[in-house]
């Protein structure tokens, strides 16, 4: 006790500061050391252009009205006010985007209509071939049929060659991707897409 009296009462006012700052300086650090900081940034805005984005649990979208989008990105996805998906080409415009649940519950209307029917009366139903050595532009008949704003009820491959008396015939499921063949002599081959509005 007698350093800390005569530190305090004698003269030395600038070395009772340094020590002073010494003492309570690093406690300083000690505090603010615990302290987090967040930021948050929104570069680029409004735009980004990023290789991969990932999302651990899920994208929102907010509905927005497609017809007030004065120059759209060509691919940019967006959820119209009336309540339906739909994305962008520069060539087709804006193109509605038909979730697999929809597609679902139309066939399962098609398919009761045609039974209730007795097959198919009521229903327009279109059979249309696609060839198997160069099926572009459709990758199966799901496809082929939305083009023609229709549901595919059924895909048949057939297969024919020369020596047989008529074609081999496989039914194949709507959305099975079509098979690229190359041509061989005396061999035919093919899809059939039924499809029905």
């Amino acid at each position: 006790m007698p350093f800390a009296s005569a530190f305090f009462l004698k003269g030395g006012s600038m070395l009772r500061i340094i020590l002073i700052l010494f003492l309570f300086l690093p406690l300083s650090f000690m505090v603010s050391g615990q302290e987090t900081l967040s930021m948050s940034t929104y570069y680029p805005s409004p735009k980004g252009i990023y290789n991969q984005v990932e999302v651990s649990r899920g994208v929102v979208f907010k509905p927005v009205d497609r017809a007030g989008i004065s120059d759209p990105d060509e691919g940019e996805l967006v959820l119209d006010t009336d309540g339906n998906f739909y994305y962008y080409t520069a060539a087709e415009g804006w193109q509605k985007v038909i979730l697999q649940s929809q597609l679902d519950d139309l066939k399962a209307d098609l398919e009761a209509q045609i039974e209730e029917s007795g097959g198919g009366g009521g229903l327009e139903c279109t059979e249309t071939p696609i060839n198997a050595y160069n099926p572009a532009p459709f990758t199966n008949c799901t496809e082929l049929c939305e083009d023609q704003g229709a549901v595919c009820t059924e895909c048949v491959f057939w297969r024919q060659s020369d020596l047989d008396p008529g074609p081999t015939l496989y039914s194949y499921g709507c959305s099975r991707t079509f098979s690229i063949y190359t041509p061989h002599a005396g061999s035919h081959l093919g899809y059939i897409c039924k499809c029905c509005k």
